[in-house]
C-alpha cells in the first residue's frame, strides 16, 4: 500500500487480486503451486497463466469433466494473512452473484491442502484489452464502441446485483470469442469490488477491509473514489469505463504520474479545478467525432451530475453512436 499525500491519513490500496497475463511473465521460470497430485483433489495444473501480488492463476484440467478451467489461488506466503483471505472470500461471493455472458463465470471455490483458498473460473482464450492496445495501438472507434457496449452490459449485471467493481481498466476487460466466432468481452476480477446492499454481511466485511483506504487503480479512479470513498456507486464504474474507452481509441493512458500518490494529485488537480477537461482528438473510425467526444466526455465527467447515471444509460448512448456510424457507412 502507498500513502497518498494528497488526502492525508487515507491510504491507497493498489493490490487487488488480479493477475497479469502469462505473456508478461519470464518464460521457463519455476513457480510455486505446480503440484504432482491434483490440486484440491480435482484440478490438474498445467501451466501458470499469470500472477499478482496476492494470487496466482493457472490453466488446469477439471478431472471430473475433462474441461479446461482457470484456477486462482492465494500465494503460499499469504495463506495465514486474514485480510488477504477475506478479500479472496469476498471476490468469490461477489463473482458468484453476477451471472452474465459479459462477466467471467465462477465455477467452484474452496480450500486446498494447507487451507489454501482458491477459485475456479471459466477458461478463456484471448487477451485483455490492455494487451490489445499495447500490441495494436489505438483501435478503430467502431471496435472500441463494441467492446465498451459489452463492458456496459457486464457492469450493469454487477450493478443489478448491488456490486460496484471499483477497478474497471483495460487489464480487467478480456477479449475472447463466443461460440459463433464473434468478439466477446468478459469483465474480470471483483477482488476489490464493493457490495452496496444495506445490512448485507458481505457489505459489512468489505467496509471493514476498506476502512481508511482509497481503493482502486489510480489511473482509472473517479474523483469520488479519492475524496469520498464511501460514496462510490455505479457512476464510479461508468467514469472508469469512459477513461478506458478513451484510451482504447487514442492509445494514451490517462494521467502521467509515476507513482500512485502523484497520479492521485494529478487527478484531483485536473478534474477538480475550474480548468476544462482536456479532450485529445479521438482515433479513426467514425464520421462524427464531435458527437463521439461528447459521449465519452460525459462518461468521465468529474461531477456526477454531468455523468451518465448508470452503465445502462452509457451503453444506450454508445449503441446509438454505433448505429449512426453504420447508417453513415
Amino acid at each position: 500500500m502507498i500513502a497518498a499525500g494528497a488526502f492525508g491519513a487515507r491510504q491507497l490500496d493498489t493490490h487487488p487480486l488480479l493477475c497479469p497475463p502469462v505473456s508478461r511473465l519470464a518464460a521457463g521460470r519455476q513457480r510455486e503451486g505446480q503440484e504432482e497430485t491434483a490440486f484440491a483433489g480435482r484440478y490438474r495444473l498445467r501451466h501458470l497463466r499469470g500472477e499478482g501480488g496476492m494470487a496466482l492463476v493457472y490453466t488446469a484440467v477439471d478431472l471430473r469433466s475433462g474441461a479446461l478451467v482457470a484456477v486462482k489461488m492465494l500465494r503460499h506466503e499469504l495463506i495465514r494473512n486474514q485480510e488477504a483471505r477475506l478479500r479472496f472470500h469476498c471476490e468469490a461471493r461477489m463473482t458468484a452473484r453476477v451471472a452474465h455472458p459479459n462477466v467471467v463465470a465462477l465455477l467452484d471455490a474452496g480450500h486446498a491442502a494447507g487451507d489454501r483458498p482458491y477459485l475456479v473460473m471459466e477458461h478463456l482464450e484471448g487477451r485483455t484489452l490492455g494487451e490489445l492496445i499495447a500490441e495494436q495501438g489505438p483501435l478503430p472507434a467502431e471496435r472500441a464502441l463494441r467492446i465498451a457496449v459489452q463492458a456496459c452490459r457486464g457492469l450493469e449485471a454487477a450493478h443489478c446485483a448491488e456490486i460496484i467493481h471499483r477497478d474497471v481498466k483495460p487489464d480487467n476487460l478480456f477479449i475472447c470469442r463466443d461460440g459463433q466466432g464473434s468478439e466477446l468481452v468478459k469483465v474480470l476480477d471483483f477482488g476489490i469490488g464493493k457490495v452496496c446492499a444495506a445490512g448485507d454481511p458481505l457489505a459489512r466485511a468489505i467496509e471493514a477491509l476498506d476502512s481508511g483506504r482509497v481503493v482502486g487503480t489510480p489511473h482509472y479512479m473517479a474523483p469520488e473514489q479519492v475524496c469520498h470513498p464511501a460514496s462510490v456507486n455505479e457512476q464510479t464504474d461508468v467514469f472508469s469505463l469512459g477513461l478506458v474507452l478513451r484510451e482504447a481509441m487514442t492509445g494514451v493512458r490517462p494521467h502521467e504520474g509515476k507513482s500512485g500518490g502523484a497520479i492521485i494529485d494529478e487527478l484531483l488537480t485536473h478534474f477538480l479545478s475550474a480548468a476544462p477537461v482536456q479532450r485529445p482528438a479521438l482515433a479513426r473510425g467514425t464520421e462524427d467525432l464531435g458527437e463521439l467526444e461528447d459521449v465519452v466526455a460525459a462518461a468521465h465527467a468529474p461531477d456526477r451530475r454531468d455523468r451518465y447515471p448508470s452503465a445502462r444509460a452509457f451503453g444506450a448512448a454508445l449503441r446509438g453512436l454505433a448505429a449512426s456510424s453504420v447508417r453513415a457507412a
